[in-house]
């Protein structure tokens, strides 16, 4: 398999999401979540998506909005 291809069909790590997770809510101009509560519950939801899926979803989010 290429190596490549192996990273990108990996789950993402906490801070990955959360990388995407905050780009994702400056884009669509969400409120910040002081508590921190907010990311752990989508990234606990989400954590059997690959990050690539993850990157993709959020770049078609950010551009419906």
């Amino acid at each position: 398999m290429n190596s490549e291809l192996a990273l990108t069909q990996r789950a993402a790590t906490f801070d990955e999401f959360l990388a995407i997770f905050n780009r994702l809510c400056v884009a669509l101009r969400e409120p910040a979540d002081p508590d921190g509560i907010k990311p752990n519950v989508y990234f606990d939801a989400l954590s059997d998506v690959t990050i690539q899926s993850l990157e993709n979803g959020a770049v078609l989010l950010m551009k419906e909005s």
